[in-house]
């Protein structure tokens, strides 16, 4: 049975498979640091668990969703040589998160359509001297049609 818990987990693996093999977002942040287990030093991609009401209509199931993804990041150095500032480097992410993820209609596994597009983004100072939080909502409307 199709249910919106399933479609919406299915769009947050497809968004986790997305970035991991993203290759302009992973020359800023590690694959194993996107969506994480545990604690990762800087740069780190989060995709929150998402929240969604039901899309319904004839022969259809469906979703309106919203997954919070954030980035944390300082500076980027090679050695002891700052190479790109926490705010260049945050900015440089958010601008690949932008690009993998939306706007987009991306398929699911099951053969459901996804739209996703950005409706809040924002980037904060963090607590260090130059570490910084960005901070997106991804909104998706998942539709399956069903008989």
């Amino acid at each position: 049975m199709i249910t919106l818990t399933g479609l919406l987990h299915q769009a947050r693996r497809t968004l986790l498979i997305r970035a991991r093999s993203h290759s302009g977002l992973l020359a800023l942040v590690p694959a194993e640091n996107i969506d994480p287990v545990g604690v990762k030093p800087y740069p780190v991609i989060t995709i929150t668990d998402p929240q969604a009401l039901p899309r319904r209509s004839a022969c259809v199931l469906g979703a309106d969703g919203s997954f919070d993804v954030h980035a944390f990041a300082g500076p980027k150095k090679t050695g002891s040589t700052v190479t790109m500032t926490g705010y260049d480097h945050i900015s440089a992410i958010g601008v690949q998160i932008e690009t993998v993820f939306a706007p987009n209609i991306v398929t699911l596994e099951d053969g459901s359509k996804c739209k996703l597009f950005f409706s809040d983004v924002r980037t904060l100072k963090d607590a260090a001297p130059d570490d910084w939080h960005w901070f997106g909502q991804l909104n998706c409307a998942v539709m399956k049609e069903i008989a």
